[in-house]
């Protein structure tokens, strides 16, 4: 794999928020990105969304930057992962120090990470604590989840008394997230 290989994307909708996304997947010169454009509506207004999710080529987030734009605004935020520590925007984090994985609210995109990184057999779960990102107000907190592979493309996803699952291209990206959620309208 050469730095920037596509790897894939999707066109995700999700009729829970009427989202429209994009997302690619590709390599970069120390891992991998998800790159994505989320259009919705937040707040009765369009808004578009940008991300960009750097990881380590363990899988592990390394960076996150997440942009809304709407005519009433544009705010963004930087989360960056170092060892076990944290930073939004540049503070320390503290209560996200341990996690492993970013979550971004807006997209299923970032399921993507923890499993591909944990490379669970079928019928094998394993729990993990991410660094959860709100959508629209962008708040931090840490959640636990669980990742339990069903199949070899299924794997039904848990945070609290939320449940869902997951149904995987090759490549880790999410074509349907449950039966309500996002579902993918075209994948390569």
């Amino acid at each position: 794999m050469s730095a920037g290989e596509a790897l894939a994307s999707v066109l995700w909708q999700s009729p829970g928020d009427r989202s429209t996304e994009l997302c690619r997947l590709h390599t970069t010169t120390s891992g991998f990105a998800l790159e994505g454009l989320v259009l919705v509506p937040v707040d009765g207004e369009p808004a578009r969304v940008e991300y960009r999710v750097d990881a380590d080529d363990g899988w592990v987030t390394r960076r996150a930057h997440l942009v809304i734009a709407a005519s009433s605004g544009t705010r963004s935020i930087e989360l960056a992962h170092e060892e076990d520590l944290w930073t939004v925007d540049g503070r320390a984090l503290t209560e996200a120090d341990g996690c492993v994985d970013v979550d971004l609210r807006v997209t299923p995109a970032t399921n993507t990470l923890p499993m591909r990184r944990l490379g669970l057999d079928i019928g094998e779960h394993a729990d993990v604590r991410a660094a959860w990102v709100g959508f629209p107000g962008l708040e931090v907190q840490p959640v636990d989840q669980t990742y339990e592979r069903s199949s070899q493309d299924t794997y039904r996803y848990r945070a609290g008394d939320f449940e869902a699952d997951l149904v995987v291209s090759e490549a880790g990206l999410v074509l349907r997230y449950g039966t309500e959620y996002w579902s993918a309208l075209a994948y390569r």
